[in-house]
């Protein structure tokens, strides 16, 4: 009896484990080449050479869910030019009334808040990369 208690409770966990997203999988995207600067004004939405790049829908939780797809609809785009790397990333929040400024500061940690963080693996070897994070600024 003891020996099926056990069994049963190692299926559960098993279940579980399936069941459990890979926290180690990053998601990838790649960089489109641009034919114009886009403008420097902040203004994403609408500009026609953002609006050109199709954004990716890869976003995962690092917290509190690891591995788990964003809880909210986050578009991000890549583009280039001949001397400039450009990261566009429009965050939106179904419910922006309740939104929580914690810390404002500069250069705050990011530990307890909402941010965006991109790592360009620039040796392509899923190891090394240079990180980039921001924390938006709610108004």
């Amino acid at each position: 009896m003891i020996t099926l208690i056990l069994v049963g409770v190692n299926l559960c966990n098993a279940q579980t484990i399936v069941n459990m997203p890979d926290v180690n999988k990053r998601p990838t995207m790649g960089a489109v080449s641009l034919g114009a600067e886009p403008m420097m004004d902040g203004q994403v939405i609408g500009d026609p050479i953002w609006e050109a790049i199709k954004p990716t829908d890869q976003m995962i939780q690092t917290k509190p869910n690891a591995g788990f797809s964003a809880s909210e609809k986050t578009d991000v785009r890549i583009g280039y030019t001949a001397t400039t790397l450009y990261v566009s990333v429009v965050c939106y929040d179904s419910e922006p009334a309740k939104l929580v400024v914690s810390d404002a500061r500069r250069d705050a940690t990011l530990d307890n808040t909402d941010s965006f963080l991109f790592i360009l693996d620039t040796f392509h070897d899923g190891q090394n990369g240079f990180i980039f994070w921001n924390k938006p600024n709610w108004h």
